[in-house]
């Protein structure tokens, strides 16, 4: 009785043997052309969210007021990164000053650095490794929720 091993090895044998070297990198190259159209495309929608921002045309989901508080404006600009992924701060002080919401200075960078390290305390931010941040998922309730700076 053969091993699990060979039978694995027979199955690869026979897809290897199905497929010319051409059709792989024909396969391969179509795969990449795909991938350079996203890219290309997500890049054009990240231009026009930024554009938006820089407009004053973007939604205030929590506040009427024109400059949100800082620990808004990192929820903000986190809120518009698919669920779970993780900015780095510097990433994300950068939107916001994109976003016009703090001044490239060195005092706003600290207010900001500051207020990341007490959302993630309380629970509002998650830092899966040094240096990044991303929102905890929609069904956990973090302390201090609504709370201000």
């Amino acid at each position: 009785m053969p091993s699990r091993n060979t039978k694995i090895f027979d199955e690869i044998q026979g897809l290897l043997s199905s497929i010319t070297e051409q059709d792989a990198r024909d396969r391969i190259a179509e795969i990449d052309q795909q991938i350079a159209a996203l890219q290309e495309e997500r890049g054009k929608w990240g231009s026009l969210l930024v554009l938006k921002h820089q407009l004053g045309e973007a939604t205030r989901e929590s506040s009427s007021e024109d400059q949100p508080t800082m620990r808004e404006a990192i929820r903000r600009v986190l809120e518009d990164q698919p669920p779970g992924v993780a900015l780095k701060l510097a990433r994300i002080g950068e939107e916001i000053i994109q976003r016009g919401w703090m001044e490239e200075v060195p005092k706003d960078w600290q207010r900001l650095q500051m207020m990341a390290s007490m959302m993630k305390r309380k629970g509002q931010l998650e830092r899966p490794r040094t240096g990044f941040y991303r929102l905890p998922p929609k069904d956990s309730e973090p302390e201090g929720e609504g709370q201000e700076e």
